[in-house]
């Protein structure tokens, strides 16, 4: 007799990874962030702000803004 193991897919894997490291809870088949996975996210959102890759895009967006404003200000006297 052969037994079959049942595969979970990546995400069923990724929220028992979640679970196991409380931050997110699951109660009767309910999925929610725990408060330690409110405070991962911010410190995650927090990294990635000052990230040197952020810190560029907006500095380029900024000069893009003021290239547009230039460009608008020239045909509205």
């Amino acid at each position: 007799m052969k037994i079959w193991k049942k595969k979970n897919t990546a995400g069923s894997n990724h929220l028992t990874q979640l679970i196991e490291n409380n931050l997110i809870e699951k109660d009767y088949g309910i999925y929610r962030i725990s408060g330690d996975g409110i405070e991962h996210m911010k410190a995650i959102d927090q990294a990635f702000q000052k990230s040197p890759t952020k810190q560029l895009k907006k500095f380029q967006d900024l000069q893009s803004r003021k290239i547009s404003n230039s460009f608008i200000n020239r045909f509205n006297p």
